[in-house]
């Protein structure tokens, strides 16, 4: 009985894998706007994403993520990432949460203001003192 659990469990783990290989990965772009949703709700601040790409690397999905820009609450970009590259850890299907195995960004511009009202907000984020 545990023989045919465990190669139950084999064959929906493999599924998985060749689903995201050939039908995911390859038209991840497609998936662009939900995933800026995702960021949006997660960072409660609007976050666009200019291009997506994934690859298999190894034995892992690769992503890279390029022009990434979080906005204000006054609709200004706050922080702009030129390109995100990450690669997500298999952890993740032990844990139901995305884990990197490396995460990457280049050309990070962050924007820190300050309000006529003394307030500081960073990327977007208002700093409490």
């Amino acid at each position: 009985m545990v023989a045919y659990a465990g190669f139950a469990a084999l064959v929906v783990v493999g599924g998985f894998i060749l689903a995201l290989r050939y039908a995911v990965l390859p038209n991840i772009e497609a998936y662009r706007s939900d995933i800026e949703g995702l960021l949006t709700r997660a960072t409660g601040q609007k976050v666009s994403i200019a291009q997506i790409k994934a690859d298999w690397r190894g034995w892992r999905p690769e992503f890279s993520l390029s022009g990434v820009v979080v906005y204000d609450d006054a609709g200004r970009p706050a922080l702009e990432l030129k390109r995100i590259e990450n690669s997500l850890s298999w952890l993740s299907l032990l844990v139901f949460e995305p884990r990197f195995h490396h995460f990457r960004v280049h050309e990070p511009d962050l924007r820190v203001r300050r309000g006529m009202d003394g307030t500081i907000t960073v990327a977007g984020i208002l700093v409490k003192e």
